[in-house]
């Protein structure tokens, strides 16, 4: 009996553990594809959204946006830190109305998330740039790009801010160095 229970547990660690890896390696065309839909509904900017949560929850630092489609509707999700506190802050993406202001609970976040939260932690604490100063220093460099995904990350074992923009036929995923706000490299993806 107890080598059964192993065998499923062992059976669903594994199908947990694929779905965290094909999750993470999303990429940034699959990305764009389910933001799309909310990019043509948007009438703001996601920088514009991440001010909207700013002044929502003004002790906390945006550390993750996205733009996405919910129920029909365009949707910028942020992520908000203080302290070690996070919370989700829903804006609509074409009135700029705070929808919602959600903590995260600890108990429902499983590895890949606590990693996640410690870089976010780590930004919100040491970073001189903003998220909404990313995505304008990303649209400086991509004249017609549209953000629709920004977050801090790890690069090469270093902070970084990733912002991606929609530019015609491309994506583009500007880097930027959160201390000096300079761009360490633009890669570009075609989504066709």
């Amino acid at each position: 009996m107890k080598f059964r229970q192993l065998a499923v547990f062992g059976a669903v660690a594994l199908v947990c553990s694929f779905a965290v890896v094909a999750r993470s390696a999303e990429t940034g065309k699959e990305r764009y594809e389910r933001a799309k839909p909310a990019l043509e509904k948007a009438k703001l900017t996601l920088e514009q959204g991440v001010e909207a949560a700013m002044k929502k929850v003004p002790e906390g630092k945006a550390v993750e946006a996205e733009t996405k489609l919910e129920q029909g509707r365009a949707i910028f999700e942020v992520e908000m830190v203080s302290g070690t506190e996070h919370r989700e802050v829903r804006i609509d993406a074409a009135t700029g109305e705070v929808l919602s202001v959600e903590e995260q609970p600890e108990s429902r976040k499983n590895k890949r998330e606590l990693e996640e939260e410690k870089t976010e932690n780590e930004a919100a604490t040491t970073s001189k740039t903003t998220l909404a100063e990313a995505i304008q220093i990303a649209r400086e460099e991509v004249k017609n790009g549209k953000a629709f995904d920004v977050c801090f990350h790890r690069r090469n074992g270093k902070l970084a801010v990733g912002v991606e923009l929609f530019d015609g036929s491309m994506i583009k995923a500007v880097h930027i160095d959160p201390q000096t706000g300079k761009v360490l490299e633009v890669k570009e993806e075609s989504i066709k």
